[in-house]
C-alpha cells in the first residue's frame, strides 16, 4: 500500500492515514538527506582548508629555495669574476679565467731579445 498498490479497497479515513504517513516518512528522509549533505560540504570545507594550508606551506617553501637559488648564483656569479687570477714572473705573465666549466689561461712572453746586430722588429716596422 506504500508503494501505491492495492489501494481499491480502502476507505478516506485509510487513504488519509496512508498519505500522512507517507509526508512523514518523505519529511524525514529529506531531514536525513540534508543532514548528510551538510556534514559532507563540512568535511570538503575542512579539507579545503587543509589544502589551503598545505599550499601556503608549500609556496613559503618555494619561496625560500627561490632565494637560496638566488643567492647561490649571485655567489657563483662572484666566483667567476674572482677567478680571474694574474700571476706574473720575470718571464712570463699569464691570466687564468673560469668561463663555466671551462678554464681558459692566456700567457703573454716577455719579448726575445734580438741579436745584436739584428734590428728590433719594432724599428724595422716604423
Amino acid at each position: 500500500q506504500l508503494l501505491g498498490q492495492h489501494l481499491s479497497g480502502l476507505g478516506l479515513e485509510d487513504l488519509s492515514g496512508l498519505e500522512k504517513q507517507l509526508e512523514t516518512s518523505l519529511h524525514n528522509i529529506r531531514l536525513a538527506k540534508d543532514q548528510l549533505t551538510i556534514d559532507e560540504i563540512e568535511e570538503f570545507n575542512k579539507k579545503g582548508n587543509l589544502v589551503h594550508q598545505e599550499n601556503v606551506e608549500l609556496h613559503k617553501e618555494l619561496n625560500i629555495i627561490h632565494q637560496e637559488n638566488i643567492y647561490l648564483q649571485s655567489k657563483l656569479n662572484g666566483q667567476r669574476e674572482a677567478n680571474g687570477a694574474i700571476t706574473s714572473s720575470s718571464s712570463q705573465c699569464s691570466i687564468a679565467a673560469r668561463d663555466g666549466a671551462n678554464l681558459v689561461r692566456l700567457e703573454l712572453s716577455k719579448p726575445h731579445h734580438a741579436e745584436k746586430d739584428e734590428e728590433p722588429e719594432s724599428a724595422r716596422l716604423g
